[in-house]
């Protein structure tokens, strides 16, 4: 009796492995065979997605003085749907860098870039608020005093105050920091919404198909070449001076 309860788990087991092996070879083949580069053209706007194996994915757009590239990781859904995750970087409302002066002072210099979107032109830090641009100034500034916590959290006026859009923590006591809006984040968020589905070689999207068209190991290789180059570009050079990116620590 023993024994055939023995050999009926092992049965079990064995069945088990079968179908969660043939599960994963059927998931690893699906996006093997999907693949490709897909071309998105639309009226005077010139767009593709490259979608790798590896679950990689590459959108770029390109229309008036917009060049927006976006790159992260895909999954296939049910039925074909396609969602995305973006790198949570490109969905940032600010890109933040700072450096040390190697000046001992108690007080912090921001400085923060005109923004493309008027929306963001008024910002706050800290609750402290920056002053407004003129015609001939690219740029605003305010001098702080270093806060205890390390801890900047920036913020529009209109927003509560207990919801902040980027929090940063300084670490190696800077003294200058530098503010950009990141113009393309809305566009990031509003690419996760649109609605892309694989079936038979094509991706279908806004009632359209684009078959898919094969790629090489070359141009797999560049795809990942300049998504690393992106992802490992932590500093930017201003005035003769380096500053090192500053990360988001906002829970959302």
């Amino acid at each position: 009796m023993g024994r055939i309860k023995r050999v009926k788990l092992k049965s079990e087991y064995i069945l088990i492995c079968i179908v969660l092996f043939t599960t994963t070879a059927l998931a690893q083949n699906e996006y093997k065979e999907t693949q490709g580069y897909y071309n998105l053209p639309s009226f005077e706007v010139a767009s593709g997605i490259y979608l790798l194996e590896n679950k990689t994915f590459f959108y770029y757009a390109s229309f008036g003085n917009i060049d927006l590239k976006i790159y992260g990781e895909y999954n296939i859904e049910k039925d074909g749907l396609l969602t995305f995750q973006p790198d949570k970087k490109l969905m940032q409302e600010f890109n933040v860098y700072g450096t040390t002066n190697n000046i001992k002072s108690d007080s912090i210099i921001l400085t923060y870039q005109k923004p493309y979107n008027g929306e963001f032109e008024n910002i706050v830090v800290n609750n402290i608020e920056f002053p407004k641009f003129n015609s001939t100034e690219n740029t605003v500034s305010i001098n702080i005093n270093k806060p205890k916590s390390g801890i900047l959290n920036i913020n529009l006026p209109s927003a509560a105050k207990e919801t902040n859009l980027y929090t940063i923590q300084l670490k190696n006591d800077e003294d200058e920091v530098l503010i950009f809006h990141n113009y393309y984040a809305h566009m990031v968020r509003g690419f996760i919404s649109s609605t892309f589905t694989i079936k038979d070689e094509f991706l279908i999207y806004d009632n359209k198909k684009s078959a898919k068209q094969e790629i090489t190991d070359k141009i797999i290789n560049e795809v990942i070449a300049f998504i690393d180059q992106k992802r490992n570009k932590k500093t930017i050079n201003r005035n003769e001076k380096t500053y090192k990116e500053l990360t988001n620590t906002t829970k959302k």
